[in-house]
């Protein structure tokens, strides 16, 4: 099986509508086990929400 940390996918992605964050874990072939990559990207992800004032819910999936 290939390294996952090899790849060009991000990890996580960000997806906001309107109000709400929406966080998806993206390491379908690890069964989205948490690694250091996914621990940084959930991270990344928390601190562009806390700077931004109009969210008020965060989910993840």
């Amino acid at each position: 099986m290939a390294d996952e940390s090899s790849t060009t996918e991000p990890a996580a992605f960000y997806e906001r509508r309107g109000s709400i964050a929406i966080f998806t874990l993206s390491r379908p072939r690890a069964l989205n086990s948490v690694n250091g990559e996914l621990v940084t990207a959930a991270d990344n992800l928390i601190e562009q929400t806390h700077s931004d004032a109009d969210i008020r819910v965060v989910t993840g999936t």
